[in-house]
């Protein structure tokens, strides 16, 4: 008789392999969402993707039987690409709307559907460059969002380059400033965000506090139990388990 093992919550949690710690809680608190996670599986349910591919393998995944030109010319199998990575590309989008996350988390939800594993490099950086006027296509796509406040330096070909730093010093910092002062604030992150993810990880895997504090080594719980426990509570907080 076979005996179906049935998988630990853990073993399909994204892998996050970014050293800073912001960064870290940022991805944490958008791909441990429960509601997330869903929405991730019946994407790659409607992709037909019934295994992870490796991190390395994502970008040959992605230009697959890639066809430049015009549907009207394509063969079969360059219309399929086409519609594999419209319906992938549609989905990527549906998700940075429906979660108010912007251009930077673009990678991020892109490996995280087809590798289960994010690394430092696909948190894109905080600037990045776009003709002006913007498009209505890139207002909807990147700036009807609600993730990080933004600012805009506009320049020109005389613009120079001592300009945009003297801004960003001034007017920008200034911006930030009353930015900060309004009502919605950031999930509070621990400086131990990576182990109180995986306290909350082991807590899934019906590991009692006890369990989990005997399993910790003494430097990371050296207030003992309740500090789990308190750890954990904040971390369901962060990614909307409690309320």
């Amino acid at each position: 008789m076979n005996i179906k093992i049935k998988k630990l919550p853990s073993e399909e949690r994204v892998e996050i392999k970014i050293d800073n710690d912001s960064k870290y809680a940022r991805v944490a608190f958008l791909v441990d969402r429960e509601d997330f996670f869903k929405d991730i599986k019946d994407i790659r349910k409607n992709l037909g993707i019934t295994e992870l591919i490796p991190y390395e393998k994502v970008k040959e995944w992605l230009n697959e039987d890639r066809t430049e030109g015009s549907l009207l010319t394509m063969d079969k199998k360059g219309k399929d690409s086409f519609n594999k990575l419209w319906k992938f590309s549609n989905a990527v989008s549906k998700l940075k709307n429906k979660y108010h996350k912007g251009f930077h988390f673009t990678e991020i939800i892109t490996h995280t559907i087809l590798s289960g594993e994010v690394r430092e490099e696909d948190y894109d950086s905080s600037v990045f460059c776009v003709d002006y006027p913007f498009t209505e296509e890139f207002i909807e796509a990147e700036l009807h969002i609600d993730d990080e406040p933004m600012a805009a330096i506009f320049v020109n070909k005389d613009t120079q380059e001592d300009e945009v730093v003297e801004l960003l010093k001034t007017k920008v910092k200034k911006l930030f400033e009353q930015v900060s002062e309004r009502e919605k604030k950031p999930p509070r992150t621990s400086s131990n965000i990576k182990r109180d993810r995986k306290w909350y990880w082991k807590h899934k895997d019906d590991l009692s506090y006890q369990e989990i504090l005997d399993q910790t080594p003494k430097n990371e719980a050296v207030v003992g139990r309740q500090a789990i426990i308190d750890a954990i509570i904040q971390y369901e907080f962060n990614i909307g388990v409690r309320k």
